[in-house]
């Protein structure tokens, strides 16, 4: 505590200290710039903090705080604040005075619905809100003009843009989350959260040129359509049993729900058909790619060449969603396609499972297509 005694002090760490307040004697810092009180039992925020009138950072993460107290607002100096692992729940309406701020995190709390004044912060350059309780991300994101870092992990998201814009400044898209399994949670927000690490590269759903017009909607061209009914079924001719068995369950959609779908192989060739030309065609608007992974499989030059990188280039650039089944052990995880979640566990593939099994998985298939598809 002595640090705090010293009335010249600009940077206080009190992390791992088991505070259940903020000590006073801090209040008396006037020149204050940084205040770090990680990992304690803090349930509340005091108004006395907006005496630190030059505060720039405030770390109160691992606390225990439900109260996002609105007198932190008024550090208009503040440009970082860390709020993550507590129990907050909602954002003051005050935050948006906060115009110097850059970083905000505020992952691992109870926080439902993002703010509408997290849209005036416009000089914002990090956003966490991983592991909270948003069901729905829209694309007002893109008024966060200089924001370069967006965290979305672990998030019950229901809703996501079918065409999500974003900043042009962003560099660096987190949405990874080995707890997202349910059909309930949007499917491309699904597959985005299967990728570890940066996933900026993988979740545009299309090429476009972005215009505000006077009325500030937005004008999207896009380069090529892929038909979100259209199904490309990739699979080594050695395991075509398995591919009976998905078009069965996937017949079932058509049949049972009248949901009009084109399921595409290789065996809808025809004699006297250009067959590469009519692959590529297949490729190129397919909403949905169902890769039935087995050695063969990846071993195949033919799919290795002419089917996975068209395929994978669609799904960054046109928003193809890509669901591997692993048939058999094969080495899936350092495959090109290894980035993307699978149906089943790689160490649990169809081959060592019985017969109720596979198709308790394949209904769960068939359950994400009918989300994909429906309107």
């Amino acid at each position: 505590m002595n640090q705090i005694l010293n009335v010249n002090t600009t940077k206080i760490d009190l992390s791992n200290q088991n505070l259940t307040k903020i000590p006073e004697e801090i209040f008396m810092l006037k020149n204050l710039k940084k205040l770090i009180l990680r990992n304690n039992k803090i349930k509340v925020i005091p108004q006395e903090i907006e005496k630190l009138k030059r505060l720039n950072t405030l770390d109160l993460s691992g606390n225990d705080i439900s109260n996002f107290y609105a007198k932190i607002c008024s550090l208009k100096n503040l440009k970082i604040l860390n709020l993550n692992n507590n129990k907050i729940k909602t954002f003051p309406i005050q935050i948006k005075n906060l115009n110097k701020l850059t970083c905000l995190h505020i992952s691992h709390n109870k926080i439902s619905e993002i703010s509408d004044e997290i849209y005036n912060l416009q000089n914002l350059r990090e956003l966490n809100i991983s592991h909270n309780e948003i069901t729905k991300i829209d694309n007002r994101l893109i008024k966060l003009k200089n924001l370069r870092k967006f965290w979305i992990g672990g998030l019950p998201l229901s809703v996501f843009p079918e065409h999500f814009f974003i900043p042009k400044s962003l560099i660096c898209l987190y949405a990874f989350s080995s707890s997202i399994t349910s059909y309930e949670a949007d499917i491309k927000y699904q597959q985005l959260s299967s990728i570890k690490g940066n996933a900026i590269n993988y979740f545009t759903d299309f090429n476009y040129d972005l215009n505000l017009h006077n009325d500030n909607s937005l004008k999207i061209e896009m380069k090529s359509i892929i038909k979100k009914n259209k199904i490309f079924i990739s699979y080594s001719h050695k395991d075509s049993v398995w591919l009976d068995k998905v078009r069965n369950h996937i017949d079932v959609l058509k049949n049972h729900l009248e949901i009009n779908i084109e399921v595409w192989d290789d065996n809808k060739l025809e004699v006297g058909d250009v067959w590469k030309e009519e692959i590529k065609q297949s490729l190129e608007d397919a909403g949905i790619a169902i890769f039935l992974v087995s050695t063969d499989f990846l071993s195949s030059n033919f799919i290795n060449k002419e089917e996975i990188p068209p395929i994978l280039e669609n799904a960054k650039s046109k928003g193809t969603i890509i669901l591997p089944i692993i048939l058999k052990v094969c080495y899936f995880e350092k495959s090109k396609l290894g980035k993307y979640q699978a149906l089943n566990n790689p160490s649990q593939p169809f081959s060592k499972m019985s017969e109720n099994e596979i198709d308790e998985h394949l209904v769960e298939l068939i359950k994400k297509i009918h989300k994909i598809m429906e309107p």
